[in-house]
């Protein structure tokens, strides 16, 4: 049976049929175990087929630097086949004995991973078919190997006697190893919230809750972000484990792969915000839709070329079959911080590859979110489909167009918060430091390319795409499109005092609103990227959301001053309009 466990041998042939030292279970290996849940030439089977797997337990790891893992490798994986009662007699009498046993584990497996999660509906909400995916794949791919979280509430300011998990209670709940720690934190905050509601008349938000380990033990830097597996790794199975795995005996009726985690609520926090602020924050917490997606290169704005107003969804069909595409560059004058986009003539293109999914990974107001592999790495790729008309009515040409707008969005900003934290340093302003905007760059699909030197843009319109990776789901927002209320803690301050500071550099003639981002480790340390900003401009043209002279003024009348805002020497912000109309009634 020892040798048996040790093949990849699954149904009617699945499996590769290798044999792993240290891979403890029969059936198949965990990358063929992965692949078989998978439609084969889809961008996860494609994503999934291209990783390395350790030759030791036959595992994939997208980062996976040799033919070992690192556990594999601390018990000696090099032993012989024949020290591990590998030969070929032996195989073969294992396989006969156990061929029975092979067919049903094999068959309930591909059963169970076949399993797809749709890409509409809520996935929190049980009462769906995606919901019971959802929580029935730990938040994963049907057949992911999933660890056990266990979770008990703990209040700030009370000592580990006096909160037992009475009041708010504890739970457990399996999750996929390539699921965010943020998701999950998400997920543990809506369950607590039941009875939160219930007993403080209003939810906690995601900034007054945080993970930490048994014992009030903290992560280390930029931990926080990383995915469930990586904080088992790192944490249960690595050196400190000793540290920090739980010693009391309840953690040891849990079998199985485990960790143990307190939800530390900083329950003062919501009492130094004005209750209309707070609701405010609290809806838009709850109304973001959080799409799995952002961030990569460049920057622009360009002239417009003309183009086809065919709708834009016959665009797609073309799109969807692996087509060559072109990138814009895009550049950014530093000294102004505009921002210019060049598509490129066919001379100069150079073709990118690639794999986009023809099925919808997320959707919110206005733009749709796919799947896009280019080069092994994931990326999602955006595009419109509503911008005020109505769903699915959005032709290639204004596809295009806000799409530009929105990129130039990314540029700006990332090009704003430089100089924000020029200035903060030149004053030593102590501000939040891990903040970055997310990049991007625009992709257009076109059916084949010529060899005719004519511009891309004199051709009929086709399908482009903004263009960004992957990141968590968890999304916090800061502030909406018209509301700009305050916050207590540094990161909410340092974004605030960014928004003002924009509106003095700009000479008041722009603001950013909408202002949300994910949490991701940024330069090696926790942080929050950036993306889906939108601005209110003076002209009132900068893209979707730009209200205007009416936004711009919406800011000033809301924003607070604090000690950022002090000693970055930013002045205080005066409604001009409502003095000129309180002069005008006296």
């Amino acid at each position: 049976m020892a040798v048996f466990s040790r093949l990849c041998v699954g149904e009617d042939g699945d499996g590769c049929g290798r044999l792993f030292p240290h891979k403890t279970s029969s059936g198949m290996c965990a990358k063929c175990q992965k692949l078989s849940g998978l439609a084969p030439g889809s961008i996860d089977f494609e994503l999934w087929r291209s990783m390395p797997q350790c030759k030791g337990c036959g595992i994939a790891w997208k980062n996976l630097q040799s033919d070992l893992c690192g556990t594999c490798e601390s018990k000696g994986a090099g032993s012989s086949p024949e020290q591990q009662d590998t030969s070929p007699s032996s195989s073969l009498s294992q396989i006969s004995m156990n061929a029975v046993e092979i067919a049903k584990q094999a068959r309930a497996q591909a059963t169970s991973t076949r399993l797809k999660k749709s890409p509409w509906g809520d996935i929190r909400n049980l009462s769906t078919t995606a919901g019971l995916n959802y929580a029935k794949n730990g938040g994963g791919q049907p057949g992911s190997d999933k660890i056990k979280i266990a979770i008990e509430v703990r209040i700030k300011g009370t000592s580990k006697r006096s909160n037992t998990g009475d009041s708010y209670g504890k739970w457990i709940k399996s999750w996929a190893k390539d699921v965010y720690l943020t998701e999950v934190l998400e997920d543990s905050l809506a369950a607590l919230n039941v009875t939160w509601e219930k007993e403080e008349g209003m939810s906690l938000i995601l900034n007054e809750v945080q993970f930490r380990f048994p014992g009030n033990k903290n992560f280390h830097p930029g931990d926080q972000l990383k995915s469930v597996g990586y904080v088992y790794s790192a944490y249960i199975l690595g050196e400190s484990a000793d540290f920090y795995k739980p010693k009391d005996l309840q953690s040891k009726e849990v079998k199985g792969p485990a960790v143990f985690f307190e939800l530390f609520v900083d329950h003062p926090a919501p009492y130094y915000m004005k209750f209309v602020e707070r609701l405010e924050q609290v809806r838009g917490e709850l109304s973001t839709t959080t799409t799995m997606v952002r961030k990569t290169h460049k920057r622009g704005h360009a002239p417009q070329g003309s183009s086809s107003d065919d709708d834009f969804t016959e665009s797609i069909s073309m799109a969807t079959k692996r087509p060559p595409r072109k990138k814009a560059p895009q550049g950014i004058i530093q000294e102004t911080g505009k921002v210019e986009i060049m598509w490129p003539d066919n001379l100069d293109a150079v073709p990118v590859r690639g794999l986009l999914s023809i099925d919808v990974f997320a959707q919110g107001l206005t733009k749709r979110v796919y799947k896009l592999m280019l080069d092994g790495d994931l990326f999602v790729a955006k595009q419109f489909f509503n911008v005020g008309a109505g769903p699915d009515t959005v032709t290639a040409a204004e596809n295009e167009k806000y799409l530009q707008a929105e990129l130039i969005r990314l540029c700006q900003g990332s090009w704003f918060l430089n100089r924000f934290r020029d200035i903060a340093r030149q004053r030593d302003v102590g501000i939040f430091s891990g903040l970055a905007f997310s990049e991007g760059f625009l992709l257009r699909a076109h059916p084949q390319i010529t060899d005719t030197p004519a511009n891309p843009l004199d051709q009929p319109a086709s399908a482009v795409w903004l263009v960004e990776p992957r990141r968590t789901t968890t999304v916090i927002k800061f502030s909406g499109t018209m509301q700009h209320p305050s916050t207590n803690d540094k990161r909410g301050i340092t974004i605030a005092a960014f928004a003002h500071f924009v509106f003095e550099f700009s000479g008041h003639k722009l603001v950013f609103a909408d202002i949300q981002g994910s949490p991701m480790t940024v330069d090696g340390r926790d942080g929050i990227v950036l993306f889906d900003v939108m601005t209110h401009t003076d002209a009132g043209h900068s893209g979707i959301g730009d209200h205007g002279k009416e936004g711009i003024t919406s800011f000033i009348r809301q924003h607070k001053c604090d000690y950022i805002c002090t000693g970055m020497g930013l002045p205080p912000l005066i409604d001009t309009e409502s003095d000129g109309e309180s002069s005008e009634t006296s």
